[in-house]
């Protein structure tokens, strides 16, 4: 299990817990965290898809099960909320379509085996930038975070007169300079999170599981 354990735990422990794709995702995750409060669990390619697959299969799934042991609260009717090891789940893809693809397939997973924890508001899906925009003059670059989102703000920065923006894509969390990860992925206070519902972990079966 390719596990990052942060150092404190238990009922008074402010922890979470980072859920990536890959182990350059993890290791950087790793280089910006604070050790103490926040681990990062790598999973090496994408899990089986629990709305398709047959249950056993889903069961062997090596990462489906690096992740439940991770969490260690068990699954499904065994499911003890008491035991989850992080007070957060924090779902951090890569914004690109595998990324969400990843990300999709372990909200089906626990929509479908580990739904309590949807319900106690314990997992996050955070989103990573995927582009920088500079325009010369101008100090502080601006994010964007979908090829919408930066449509948007180029074609902003073109009805301002603002020309020659430089743009560039990063290839995914592992891409992305400490300072930037920090700000923008692993700090509570300024990082873009969504604290997922029931809804929306339906939503992702509806979409990739086929039901």
């Amino acid at each position: 299990m390719n596990l990052l354990d942060c150092n404190h735990h238990g009922a008074d422990a402010c922890n979470e817990i980072f859920v990536v794709e890959g182990l350059s995702a993890a290791a950087n995750v790793r280089r910006g965290r604070d050790a103490n409060t926040q681990a990062v669990l790598a999973l090496q390619g994408k899990p089986v898809n629990a709305a398709k697959a047959n249950p056993g299969r889903v069961d062997k799934d090596e990462q489906l099960q690096a992740l439940t042991q991770a969490l260690g609260c068990g699954l499904d009717n065994d499911l003890t909320l008491s035991n989850l090891r992080y007070r957060r789940i924090n779902l951090l893809f890569d914004p690109d379509a595998d990324g969400i693809h990843c990300g999709a397939l372990v909200q089906i997973f626990m929509h479908l085996r580990m739904a309590e924890l949807l319900h106690a508001k314990k997992v996050t899906a955070i989103r990573a930038p995927l582009f920088r925009l500079v325009v010369p003059g101008q100090s502080a670059p601006v994010y964007a975070y979908s090829e919408k989102h930066r449509q948007n703000i180029s074609d902003h920065f073109e009805q301002k007169g603002m020309t020659n923006v430089k743009i560039t894509r990063f290839k995914g969390v592992a891409s992305l300079d400490i300072p930037l990860l920090r700000e923008s992925c692993l700090e509570r206070k300024t990082r873009r999170e969504h604290l997922l519902q029931v809804e929306d972990t339906a939503q992702a079966v509806r979409v990739f599981g086929g039901k």
